[in-house]
């Protein structure tokens, strides 16, 4: 690969870096071994591309995504929401050059590439999904060639590509490095200009300050508008000074003309809380979608407790929103007010304690927060000071249910007492179980 640029992205103390490379997919050396490779197709299917494709690159060193594809069974969820699937790990040996450990392949269903942006914002919500669960990945190689391989396309696509990377990357998503690759034998002088204009822009923006402008971005879509402002009102009439960023979405205007990182990235960088109303006017709203893959970030950044979702109406979830709900949110369907007033009413204990949110200085150094506390009783209080609104709502939703699990666990009336039953009970008393038990059945599994 030859370097021909790059752009520093400072997160507190993190840095990570997009890169403008020029070369070609199969010939990387075990030095540029790169975690993630983005392929696009133009139809899904399709498994043949131009000569200078991705694709075509793939299928010269034996790659079939076809056979790949089968391998994978890729979720249907994915494919719904953000037209890709993440491939399974590629055996070891890869073929030499093609130092990819998995792919994300993009299913272009139509017109995409004319008509809007939303190639770019759906590799990185689908990236920001994937992150959030299970799997490790750190860098990603994206190439401009193929289809996106004119240079009226291409030029565009280096704007935009770096601008949404960017704004990612500094909100909190642990990508270290992302690679622009640029096809070989190519004009790309005006490639580099472009790059070269967008770092100047977007180093020269000082878009994440320390200070807090809002306590609650409330993300909802137009047709959600006077729900959302009974929430709003409820939340202002039991704290007056509660300062609340209503994010409607515009109806009519395309990301191209908006811009491709909407307005509200500075309020949701400057909110401690991220109140979304779902429904399928949600998903279907792309400046919505949008804003809670950037609160996302922020929320992975921040290991949990910023996105607070309502399951507003009956709708299908994206495989983030749907993990979300069983582990920060409140199931309100359908439309219920009552329920949703425990998540308000969690955000207004929260907010009753100004310094419940833990310092960003503080939070690394909890070790010497906690030696400065002179008993058991001060020590609690500080943990319990330092709850965010989601462990306090799980802790109010399972409250509820506490005493009937033990009852279901250990007190159940079992005439023919087992022979673990009577080994568990020589060894831990009541207490114990009431205390420390766990139904396991009851256990979540997801991004925190």
């Amino acid at each position: 690969l030859k370097h021909l640029d790059f752009i520093n992205v400072h997160r507190k103390d993190k840095v990570a870096r997009i890169e403008l490379v020029q070369g070609s997919v199969e010939k990387l050396s075990e030095e540029d071994e790169t975690d993630l490779l983005i392929v696009y197709l133009r139809k899904r299917g399709v498994y043949k591309g131009k000569r200078d494709s991705a694709l075509a690159g793939l299928n010269r060193c034996g790659i079939d995504l076809d056979v790949l594809e089968g391998e994978t069974k890729p979720q249907p969820s994915y494919r719904r929401h953000y037209k890709c699937w993440l491939s399974r790990p590629l055996h070891k040996p890869r073929p030499k050059g093609l130092e990819y450990k998995r792919l994300l392949v993009y299913e272009d269903p139509g017109e995409e590439l004319t008509k809007d942006d939303n190639i770019v914002l759906d590799v990185m919500k689908c990236l920001t999904t994937v992150i959030g669960g299970d799997i490790q990945i750190r860098s990603v190689m994206l190439p401009l060639s193929g289809a996106l391989l004119s240079p009226s396309l291409r030029k565009h696509f280096v704007k935009v590509t770096t601008e949404v990377c960017y704004h990612w990357m500094q909100m909190g998503l642990p990508l270290t490095s992302v690679r622009v690759l640029l096809p070989n034998d190519e004009n790309i002088t005006k490639d580099m200009e472009i790059f070269a204009g967008m770092k100047e822009k977007l180093v020269g923006a000082n878009l994440l300050q320390t200070k807090q402008s809002y306590d609650v971005f409330l993300s909802y879509s137009v047709a959600e508008s006077e729900t959302a402002m009974k929430m709003s009102d409820y939340l202002r009439t039991n704290q007056p000074n509660i300062r609340i960023y209503n994010a409607e979405p515009t109806t009519m205007m395309s990301v191209r003309d908006r811009g491709v990182v909407s307005s509200h990235m500075d309020a949701i960088s400057h909110s401690r809380m991220f109140l979304s109303l779902l429904s399928d006017d949600y998903f279907q709203n792309v400046e919505c979608t949008e804003a809670f893959s950037i609160a996302y970030c922020r929320h992975f950044d921040e290991q949990g407790g910023f996105i607070l979702p309502l399951f507003w109406k009956n709708c299908d979830l994206t495989p983030l929103a749907g993990r979300l709900v069983v582990t920060e949110g409140i199931d309100c369907r359908e439309e219920s007010l009552d329920k949703a007033r425990l998540l308000l009413d969690g955000i207004l204990s929260m907010l009753q304690t100004p310094d419940s949110k833990v310092k960003p200085d503080t939070m690394s150094d909890e070790h010497s927060v906690r030696s400065t506390l002179s008993s058991t009783d001060k020590a609690d209080t500080l943990l319990r000071s330092q709850l965010t609104v989601a462990d306090r709502l799980m802790m109010e939703k399972q409250g509820g249910q506490q005493d009937n699990q033990h009852s279901q666990l250990f007190n159940a009336a079992d005439p023919g007492e087992r022979e673990d039953d009577r080994m568990v009970n020589a060894y831990f008393d009541q207490h114990w179980k009431d205390s420390w038990s766990v139904d396991f059945g009851q256990l979540v599994f997801g991004p925190r």
